[in-house]
């Protein structure tokens, strides 16, 4: 894959959590969004929404990283557990919403 470009201007943030997805993506040996939409399940998200999640500014929702983390980070060759990457994006995803609890240890949903 020719690789996903990244959303330009971003709060600090939102631009953590990107460039965390972006370099999870690349760990895992950027597969495409095809690829990325067979191991989630085409009737969990589509090719263009994981698209999104990769280029737009907006920040994604979290039932959508919560699942494309985890498959992610199951594909990185002697990669971090996917349960430690899924919670360390989940702190990283209450950053960029502006959450309140993100200087506490929220629990994931």
């Amino acid at each position: 894959m020719a690789g996903l470009k990244r959303p330009g201007s971003l709060p600090d943030e939102a631009r953590a959590l990107n460039d965390a997805l972006h370099d999870l993506h690349a760990r895992a040996g950027r597969p495409s969004l095809t690829t990325m939409v067979r191991w989630i399940g085409a009737g969990v998200a589509s090719r263009s929404r994981i698209h999104e999640a990769f280029i737009s500014a907006r920040v994604p929702d979290w039932g959508l990283l919560d699942v494309l983390v985890e498959q992610l980070a199951n594909k990185v060759p002697a990669g971090p557990d996917p349960g430690d990457e899924v919670r360390r994006f989940y702190q990283l995803w209450l950053a960029a919403t502006g959450h309140p609890s993100c200087g506490q240890r929220a629990a994931r949903p």
